[in-house]
């Protein structure tokens, strides 16, 4: 009965609020929003457990608690949240992913705000969604990649990448917030005018904290995540959503 009537509030509460749709988003980025996503992985961190990619520390969780309380539609960023915390827990299980979502559908109905519109957090997982909704509204801009080494050699090497001034900054792919002063150093060293620069993140737990350090100081950011992988090359991520 209780998880019965959680679900049934959790889906009033959700579909009760629209997500952002794709030209809403272009309008929010054009404004000089940024945008952070978050998945399991941050849930995880509220009740003390360990990310994938980061062991559990208590300044990213309460980072990841002021990230979520305090947002706002006049925040200076957006962010997303799973479409798959609106489906029942039988769809969930059928497809062997109650697991992964039945933390988030709770605290998303304790402590999310419920006034605020969000992003879908998947949107760098569908075939071609940032080079389709974002890359084009970013041809003038100076771009920053800040991810792990693997990745940053991958878009090196990448002949489709569009951008005509691309910096890359390589961070630790796990246990990143040893390095967190190091990465802003170098974000600093690479910036010439953050109003003409958009930060790509593929940084985990520490890079939703810096994108709402950097949005709080007139920076631009994108919480690519492992949308960066895939990003403007025929490979599809859609399979893990």
């Amino acid at each position: 009965m209780v998880c019965r009537r959680l679900h049934s509030v959790l889906r009033r509460e959700y579909s009760d609020q629209s997500l952002y749709d794709d030209a809403e988003l272009q309008t929010l980025f054009l404004a000089g929003k940024s945008f952070i996503r978050l998945g399991d992985g941050e849930i995880n961190l509220l009740p003390g457990l360990r990310n994938v990619y980061q062991s559990f520390s208590e300044s990213l969780r309460d980072g990841m608690r002021s990230l979520i309380r305090e947002y706002r539609a006049e925040c200076p960023y957006v962010l997303g949240i799973p479409r798959s915390i609106t489906r029942t827990n039988r769809e969930l299980a059928e497809r062997n992913r109650l697991y992964i979502w039945m933390p988030f559908k709770v605290f998303f109905w304790w402590m999310f705000p419920k006034n605020v519109s969000y992003m879908d957090a998947h949107a760098f997982y569908y075939d071609r969604y940032f080079e389709q909704v974002f890359a084009p509204l970013m041809r003038d801009k100076k771009v920053i990649v800040v991810t792990n080494a693997t990745i940053v050699e991958k878009m090196r090497m990448n002949p489709r990448i569009p951008w005509k001034g691309v910096d890359y900054i390589e961070t630790p792919a796990e246990q990143a917030l040893g390095a967190y002063d190091v990465i802003v150093r170098e974000i600093a060293a690479k910036v010439v005018r953050k109003d003409q620069t958009v930060l790509l993140f593929g940084l985990g737990p520490l890079g939703k904290m810096m994108i709402k350090e950097y949005s709080e100081k007139g920076f631009q950011s994108i919480d690519v995540g492992r949308g960066l992988e895939a990003m403007f090359t025929d490979e599809s991520l859609e399979s893990l959503i």
